[in-house]
């Protein structure tokens, strides 16, 4: 794995589909929980906490082998 990532680890991240924003409205970093990694390696699910929610969003690894 090219990223040293597990389940159940708290990460920081800028999520793509979530966001806070700070007084000059640019997008800040969220606390959020590795709850899933495919089983090769493709991406990770992070679960967001959001006004009591759960809300997951899935990230790729950097440097992931493969065609988009």
């Amino acid at each position: 794995m090219t990223d040293e990532i597990i389940i159940g680890q708290e990460i920081y991240l800028k999520s793509e589909t979530l966001y806070r924003e700070d007084a000059q409205h640019r997008r800040l970093p969220m606390d959020g929980k590795v709850v899933y990694i495919h089983p090769e390696n493709r991406f990770y699910s992070v679960e967001f906490d959001v006004h009591g929610y759960k809300i997951r969003e899935s990230f790729f690894f950097s440097g992931r082998q493969g065609v988009m």
